[in-house]
């Protein structure tokens, strides 16, 4: 498949310390200070269909090797008549099965959307669906009023193959779990998922662990609290575990993007700061791309797929690029990645751009790249 070398130039922004509130100063590095240096696939269709809108993919390896992605199959954004499909790879990407339906809550008046994959240690797929019902007629839907209800969970025996439907995964507070929108991370053998709570009281982003998904979640508390940040709402949590083994979570309010630390697997929390050289969107996702944290999602401009790479483990950023363009129609550019065992990453969106994409209205597909070789060099 074609490749590209490409360098990107470093971009990083200094935050002054103290609080959200304070006055920042920005400062920009000469650009040969540090770059990133990468290999970048051509783009690769994953699941096309011109009939149905397919968004919000979520990305995995499975236990055997495959290559596993789940997104919403609906027919509108919004995802009316929505179920969540998956396709697998068993060669890098290369060429995809057919999609086949994991999850269909229609007949409960349920849709589903925004998925999210788990892989325990003893190897099990854990996979999370965020649920929405359809607001009564005449009713316009909000961020704050949109018909999410709480997520429920499924696991797989056999690599994705087939699922069993666990239930809610918050059965004592279902709001304080209203989906993921990055991959469920595995440190140790326990798995750790961090949660949109824009219904619960307090509103925030959550945390949740296990070390058995057969015997349930255990909510692990907030995150963040919405009243912890300069804005009235906050969404798309991102969560990765850095190389000192600290929890990094990374959430949105558009293009404000936040960020808080734990050293203590969870329990406590730095105070939040705002990343003012991280311009995502929707739908950040943290990854890493051999040694270097990366992050994605949709781009500041709304029509783009955007990744940024950091020099130092999410303190600062650089200048983004850009991994697909799309129409403006197709409500595109949410992603998620896998790490392949070369130390690639494997990068999966949404878009109407492509030749075999958004024939019918605009509606999006899913469609990846290959990132590899990914390295900073200093000065």
């Amino acid at each position: 498949m074609p490749r590209y070398r490409k360098l990107v130039p470093a971009a990083a922004t200094l935050a002054l310390a103290g609080s959200l509130g304070a006055q920042r100063a920005t400062v920009r590095p000469p650009m040969s200070e540090w770059t990133a240096v990468y290999e970048l696939s051509a783009k690769m269709d994953v699941a096309i269909n011109p009939d149905r809108l397919l968004h919000g993919p979520a990305a995995a390896v499975a236990p055997n090797g495959d290559w596993l992605v789940s997104f919403q199959d609906s027919a509108d954004h919004s995802g009316r008549d929505g179920v969540v499909s998956q396709v697998r790879s068993r060669d890098r990407g290369r060429t995809w099965s057919a999609p086949a339906v994991v999850y269909d809550g229609r007949n409960n008046g349920d849709f589903g959307r925004n998925p999210a994959y788990g892989v325990t240690q003893d190897g099990r797929v854990v996979l999370v669906v965020q649920r929405w019902r359809a607001p009564a007629a005449g009713v316009k839907p909000t961020l704050q009023n949109e018909g999410i209800v709480g997520s429920v969970y499924l696991v797989s025996d056999d690599n994705g193959l087939t699922y069993l439907h666990k239930g809610l995964v918050d059965p004592e507070a279902p709001l304080r779990h209203q989906g993921s929108s990055s991959a469920i991370i595995r440190v140790g053998a326990t798995l750790y998922m961090t949660a949109l709570a824009v219904n619960a009281s307090p509103p925030g982003i959550t945390l949740y662990r296990t070390d058995d998904p057969g015997k349930g979640w255990r909510f692990a508390g907030y995150v963040l609290r919405t009243s912890d940040l300069p804005v009235d709402w906050i969404s798309y949590p991102s969560i990765v575990q850095r190389k000192d083994g600290s929890l990094l979570v990374n959430c949105v309010n558009f293009c404000r993007n936040f960020q808080t630390v734990s050293q203590d697997g969870g329990q406590t929390w730095s105070a939040p700061r705002e990343v003012m050289d991280l311009r995502i969107r929707n739908n950040p996702d943290l990854d890493y791309a051999g040694g270097v944290l990366v992050a994605h999602g949709r781009g500041e401009e709304g029509n783009s797929v955007w990744l940024y790479f950091s020099p130092d483990e999410g303190l600062t950023w650089g200048s983004h690029i850009v991994l697909d363009r799309h129409g403006f129609r197709g409500w595109g550019g949410y992603s998620a990645s896998l790490r392949t065992p070369d130390g690639g990453l494997f990068v999966v969106f949404s878009t109407d751009a492509g030749p075999r994409t958004g024939h019918k209205g605009g509606k999006p597909d899913i469609r990846g790249v290959l990132l590899t070789d990914v390295e900073v060099r200093r000065k």
